[in-house]
């Protein structure tokens, strides 16, 4: 599973112990990859359970109208 705040914790853990630079373009960036992956796992999830409330209203409403299981008769085969 894909966490950005893994690469943010990378990138602090590579300037501590390695010196590297860091750049103002790459702390940006992976600040607006990090906002747009939560954004889009909360859209997922709200779709999710809007999906759901429908289903389960849709079920409640086809139970009233007929019934799951249909009597066979002969004249039906």
């Amino acid at each position: 599973m894909f966490r950005p705040s893994g690469v943010a914790i990378a990138a602090v853990m590579v300037v501590i112990f390695l010196g590297e630079a860091l750049h103002l373009g790459s702390v940006i960036g992976s600040v607006i990859v990090a906002i747009g992956f939560y954004a889009m796992m909360w859209g997922q999830g709200k779709e999710k359970s809007i999906v759901m409330e429908n289903e389960v209203h849709s079920l409640a409403s086809s139970t009233q109208q007929t019934p799951l299981l249909q009597c066979r008769t002969s004249e039906d085969i």
